[in-house]
């Protein structure tokens, strides 16, 4: 392999990275980082070893020991547009796998993250969402009765709670917060209100209700966040990939001007204001972006866009309600996998149109009929919450067992089709994840 050039590349993503090998072998090898502009890659059967091997082991053993594997090689070719030299950089892949570190450069690929991207994986991995939930009696101990908001910004209880998953044998951690979080940092207070969800303290009505609201929050303003990022990463050290999300700007909406999920109330909102209606999304859009942005540059490793109530939407509201800011905002991310959940969606040829490299699908999709018509995505889901919540372990693994049958284990990402249960049994969450492992 050839050695590291001496100038500098203009893509900052291309580095040098060290990696372990097994039994403590290492190795330095130039990562290409996974933008499409960047990217063209070619299998090969032989292996060379870096000439920069570690100063502790010579290259020639590097070698053997990756040839115990049979990796496949990938041959990543840039152009550095300043000197317009072609650079080749070479990263095993196969089961010894490498991604450049989006912020660092300097992280292992995780399973779910080269599941997310369509590349080959020894098995799909597994998550759910609300993993960390009330359904965990570890999870309520950790809150002890606590306020939900108080409790998301305490940063030690919330990186606890955020964790607790984690002894299941989950293959991705996601951050514990509220969709809400993001209008709470623009200005807009809430309360959690039984029965109700989120509600704000002053619904927005008016242009005048959007102009008090911060367009573009500074990251200070959700600090709790960062620093929950933060945490969890310093306590898993490289161990699990971290997730975060944010609602997508319609179902963020309807919680801004307090109707929720009751789609009659929203829809006489947008009837009666569609001027401050359509002004809202816009200015939820930018700033979901904006957040996003700025936690994937703190070190996340996957996005997940959340619209609980789209999938409520007719074809025509969808598709402009919905579907153009799931375009906006996942478009304007870029350097990690990105994941579209909206909760039992009927429109899957909307949510494949929108840039997001997973689609997570509900119990009305078909998980081999969708990885056959959208051969470039992958599908997330989609085992049925109530099986998880009022069956037996055994209802349980059966449900897995059906579901990995339909896609192989490959381009899925094993999940639900909707977030834990709160009565869901651990023996079942336990048999999910069992299942999910072989």
């Amino acid at each position: 392999m050839p050695a590291t050039p001496t100038s500098t590349p203009s893509n900052p993503l291309l580095k040098n990275s060290i990696f372990s090998w097994p039994n403590g072998w290492s190795a330095s090898v130039g990562l290409l980082e996974y933008h499409n502009a960047y990217r063209a890659m070619l299998a090969a059967k032989r292996f060379t070893s870096d000439s920069s091997a570690s100063e502790n082991k010579p290259a020639e053993p590097v070698r053997a020991k990756a040839e115990n594997f049979k990796p496949m090689v990938r041959i990543a070719a840039a152009i550095d547009s300043r000197i317009g030299q072609r650079r080749l950089r070479y990263a095993i892949v196969d089961k010894i796998t490498l991604e450049v570190g989006h912020s660092t450069g300097e992280t292992m690929s995780h399973l779910l993250v080269r599941a997310a991207r369509g590349e080959t994986v020894e098995r799909a991995p597994v998550w759910a969402m609300r993993q960390a939930g009330r359904w965990d009696p570890e999870f309520r101990r950790v809150r002890d009765g606590a306020e939900f908001f108080a409790f998301s910004e305490d940063v030690p209880k919330s990186t606890a709670a955020t964790l607790c998953p984690r002894r299941f044998g989950v293959d991705a951690i996601i951050l514990f917060y509220d969709i809400t979080t993001l209008p709470l940092a623009m200005g807009l207070d809430f309360k959690l209100r039984p029965n109700l969800g989120p509600m704000p303290d002053e619904p927005i009505r008016t242009h005048a209700d959007i102009d008090k609201l911060a367009a573009f929050p500074k990251p200070e303003s959700y600090q709790h966040i960062r620093d929950l990022l933060a945490s969890v990463k310093a306590e898993l050290k490289n161990e699990l990939p971290v997730i975060v999300f944010a609602g997508s700007p319609f179902t963020v909406a309807t919680y801004c001007i307090g109707t929720g999920k009751n789609m009659a109330a929203t829809r006489q909102f947008i009837a009666s204001a569609p001027d401050v209606w359509d002004r809202l999304l816009k200015t939820l859009s930018n700033a979901t972006t904006d957040f996003l942005r700025t936690l994937v540059a703190e070190g996340a490793d996957v996005v997940q866009l959340f619209d609980s109530w789209a999938g409520l939407l007719d074809r025509q509201e969808y598709e402009s309600f919905a579907q153009p800011y799931h375009r906006a905002i996942l478009g304007g991310i870029s350097g990690v996998p990105r994941i579209l959940f909206v909760k039992e969606c009927p429109y899957l040829d909307l949510m494949a149109e929108t840039g997001a490299d997973v689609v997570s699908l509900g119990l009305q999709h078909n998980l081999a009929d969708a990885l056959a018509k959208y051969p470039k995505l992958v599908f997330q889901g989609n085992i049925d919450e109530a099986v998880m919540r009022t069956g037996t372990p055994a209802d349980v693994e059966a449900a897995v067992k059906k579901c990995l049958a339909m896609s192989g284990g490959q381009r899925h990402i094993l999940n639900l089709n909707h977030g834990v249960g709160k009565e869901t049994p651990v023996a079942n969450f336990e048999a999910y994840i069992r299942a999910a492992k072989g």
